[in-house]
């Protein structure tokens, strides 16, 4: 094959289809042309291993496993192989010793030169990588060993890149919620599985998934994968605002030691130790509330939003959601012993005690006046 051929075949390819992903970050295209997985050259073997594509460098690997032939003659060993490529930029990196070549003796192939020689029917795995996806296809290689250059057709990648189009995300309404692109590694190539979730905003719900092009594994749930068509692409996740309840539930409990009064169409006494749940009343309505004290018992609270660690006995709430509230109630301190006077009626100690306490002070006062009087 001459160095025109191999221009041809390098550069002469048509649109990229691109095939599902492999694994989390490796994709394969679809080849163009026939593939040739294995080729001899002059009794040298190259076999064509694999062609991997990671997501997140951009790199793709190519690798193959050559073997030398041997002798007779003697030297005819492998001394150097070639590989059509048509990019120099694009060479990132390679297994062993390399240099891009531009139509140079002896092989006269424009692309990858691997310099390092081989024993006979040595055999080594040789990788390269390229900046870029690109498909498989035929190209040119040559050997050359014993002074002799051979050629031949392997698979390996064909000079254009594939096209890659940009992914963006959207909601509708724009504070309904989140779209999140899970792969996150945009722009994709055609084809590429694009993980995606919603995620709704408080209040909202998810609905469905849109797209102008492209297909989602489940348009309706609001965590799966999209695939990329052939154009830069925005995806919506379109959510709804939840429903708002039009009457709301009301649950009052009272402890021991008092009842609760429920002032509402109609009015509702629960006594002590007692639960009751009102249904359905309508949002806004005003409720009023009254604790009830049993006797030795006082009233010390009431627990439940929305008047949690309200003292007052009397309350009132706006029916704005489902509450569960309880008056809560505990014994009263006892009261302090009571004496009773000379009538029969309740007096204070020190009421009792102060005529004595009078009498004393005069008696002691006037003795002592006697005294001096005397003296």
């Amino acid at each position: 094959m001459n160095k025109a051929l191999s221009v041809l075949i390098c550069l002469c390819i048509g649109t990229a289809t691109v095939l599902t992903a492999a694994g989390c970050s490796s994709l394969f295209l679809e080849p163009y042309g026939p593939l040739t997985p294995m080729t001899e050259i002059g009794s040298h073997n190259i076999t064509f291993v694999s062609h991997t594509y990671n997501l997140n460098t951009g790199i793709s690997t190519w690798t193959y496993n050559i073997t030398s032939g041997s002798g007779p003659p003697p030297g005819y060993a492998l001394s150097h192989w070639a590989i059509a490529w048509c990019d120099e930029k694009a060479i990132k990196d390679a297994s062993e010793e390399w240099e891009y070549v531009d139509g140079k003796p002896p092989t006269g192939i424009t692309g990858i030169k691997f310099n390092r020689g081989y024993e006979d029917g040595e055999s080594r795995i040789v990788w390269f990588k390229l900046l870029g996806n690109y498909p498989k296809g035929p190209v040119e290689v040559a050997t050359f060993g014993g002074g002799v250059a051979n050629y031949g057709s392997i698979t390996g990648p064909l000079c254009e890149t594939v096209p890659q189009y940009e992914l963006t995300m959207a909601t509708e309404p724009e504070i309904g919620g989140t779209a999140i692109d899970l792969t996150d590694a945009s722009p994709y190539t055609e084809g590429t599985e694009v993980s995606i979730k919603a995620e709704p905003a408080k209040n909202y719900q998810f609905v469905i998934w849109t797209a102008p092009a492209g297909e989602f594994t489940d348009p309706e749930a609001a965590e799966t994968t999209f695939t990329m068509p052939g154009q830069n692409i925005t995806v919506t996740a379109n959510f709804k605002a939840k429903p708002v309840p039009t009457t709301y539930n009301l649950t009052v409990s009272s402890s021991k030691g008092g009842s609760a009064t429920i002032t509402i169409n109609p009015t509702t006494v629960i006594g002590p130790g007692e639960t009751t749940t009102i249904y359905d009343i309508p949002a806004d309505t005003v409720v009023d509330l009254l604790a009830n004290p049993d006797d030795s018992y006082q009233f010390v609270g009431w627990t439940g939003t929305p008047i949690d660690g309200v003292t007052d006995a009397v309350a009132a709430i706006t029916m704005r959601g489902n509450y569960d509230i309880t008056a809560n109630f505990e014994e009263s301190p006892p009261l302090p012993p009571i004496t009773v006077g000379w009538d029969g009626y309740p007096v204070n100690k020190l009421a009792v005690l102060l005529p004595w306490i009078s009498l004393f002070t005069v008696i002691t006062f006037s003795s002592i006046i006697l005294k001096r009087r005397r003296a």
